[in-house]
């Protein structure tokens, strides 16, 4: 961190919940408003960070103003990108926190690594900036629940990103499964991919390279790490993998990419908001890695049941299979579906698929439950709640229910444990180990 971290600490207690957004919401001045228009800044502008940078760009109501990255060639990218704007480029920051310190910036996007989603987000949530974090929130328990905190103590609008909530044939299927098309819900399946579909990317086989190599010039590492720990670089470190797969700055496919089928289970099960979780988790079985870089599980098999009965089975792809093709014609290698009394109903980016084909035509009724967003996507909706001062379709709340499920999917497999889960004091019963591995200590200075 720089020699001004003492004005950089996080605003603590009544100071951070007076902070407000400093966006007006547009229903304050009607369609006469003199501005409807939202200064972004975004935090980590590769990979996925750069495909955001375009969308904000190309969105008629945002304003991209900063962009900040650990590598300068990021920067320097994003902001060519940035030009097209009709208020012109965006200015580029080598350090996210002087970028934060503009109070000209009313909202930000954070597509870093995940360990540092939550500090990241907090501190601008703190500074009074609505925060759009990518998927998943975060790598444990202590870090999600500081987010959502913060969030309740500011008021800010916050924006999860898994997009599939704003995709049609999501929003069909949790609406058919909310207003009892298939009858009454008894058991849900979610899978997504795992490590292995990214094993042709790796620099060393098959578990990515640990020989030290020299940091990229253009690379401020230690700020890439953040939170995480300060291992010697290596050509797969500060990679799209190694941001995945690396356990110390992420909790791998795990939560990285099933946390979205995840969503679309509890939200389809209505229990995404917080006080309704799973309350015994037991793992069939999981693989970690036993050498190379990478350290999160790479397989995974998990029952999952809730208080009411609900069973849920979460899987990498390659173990749903073994039970999706029994029912599934065209499975893709991720989905949910849910069984209900009257039949099935799963779906994936691909289409919805059906036990009984009449459900394709069912036309819902004035009086059922309506969901999906108020915007186009998922970006759209952020920045039309910030506007018309409205919730997103995935705030908080959703961020740490889905999340959870990750966290202690992952701690029964490295326990090799059945796990009892309070969803109300949110904690593990009776097995203290387990609940430590749901838990992580920020690396200093990077604490929050």
């Amino acid at each position: 961190m720089p020699n001004n971290t003492t004005r950089r600490t996080f605003l603590k207690g009544a100071t951070a919940a007076a902070v407000l957004p400093t966006i007006v919401p547009s229903s304050v001045f009607g369609k006469n408003a003199p501005s409807n228009r939202v200064n972004m800044g975004m935090i980590a502008v590769g990979g996925q960070g750069s495909s955001h940078t375009k969308k904000w760009v190309n969105h008629p109501q945002v304003q991209v103003v900063g962009v900040s990255d650990a590598f300068q060639s990021r920067i320097t990218r994003a902001i060519a990108t940035t030009k097209k704007q009709s208020g012109g480029p965006a200015k580029g920051y080598r350090d996210f926190l002087d970028m934060l310190d503009r109070a000209d910036i009313d909202a930000v996007t954070i597509n870093s690594q995940d360990v540092w989603h939550v500090p990241m987000a907090i501190h601008a949530a703190r500074q009074g900036k609505h925060v759009y974090v990518n998927k998943p929130l975060s790598v444990s328990l202590n870090y999600a629940q500081a987010m959502r905190d913060t969030i309740h103590a500011t008021g800010v609008k916050f924006q999860f990103g898994t997009q599939q909530r704003c995709m049609k044939q999501f929003v069909r299927a949790v609406e058919l499964v909310r207003n009892g098309y298939i009858g009454k819900v008894h058991r849900v399946e979610a899978w997504s991919p795992d490590m292995t579909d990214d094993f042709t990317d790796f620099h060393g086989k098959p578990f990515g390279s640990t020989k030290p190599a020299p940091i990229p010039a253009d690379l401020d590492y230690d700020k890439w790490v953040g939170p995480g720990e300060n291992i010697p670089y290596t050509a797969d470190r500060c990679t799209r993998q190694g941001a995945f797969h690396r356990y110390d700055v992420a909790m791998g496919f795990i939560a990285g990419w099933g946390i979205h089928p995840l969503d679309i289970a509890i939200w389809g099960l209505d229990k995404d908001k917080t006080g309704d979780g799973p309350t015994t988790i037991r793992p069939r079985g999981g693989l970690l890695p036993s050498k190379g870089l990478f350290d999160t599980v790479y397989a995974w098999d998990v029952d999952l049941k809730y208080a009411d009965g609900v069973e849920m089975r979460f899987s990498a792809d390659k173990q749903a299979m073994s039970y999706v093709r029994k029912y599934h014609k065209r499975p893709s290698n991720h989905g949910t579906t849910f069984f209900g009394d009257e039949g099935w109903i799963s779906v994936d980016r691909k289409g919805i698929y059906y036990s009984n084909p009449k459900l394709a035509a069912v036309a819902l009724k004035p009086s059922d439950t309506r969901l999906g967003p108020v915007g186009t996507d998922q970006w759209d909706d952020f920045i039309q709640c910030i506007l018309q001062d409205r919730e997103t379709i995935s705030p908080v709340e959703v961020a740490v229910r889905g999340d959870t499920i990750c966290y202690l999917s992952d701690a029964a497999i490295r326990s090799g444990k059945t796990l009892k889960w309070d969803p109300v004091k949110e904690t593990v019963i009776g097995n203290p180990a387990a609940q430590r591995l749901m838990l992580r200590t920020p690396r200093a200075p990077y604490t929050f």
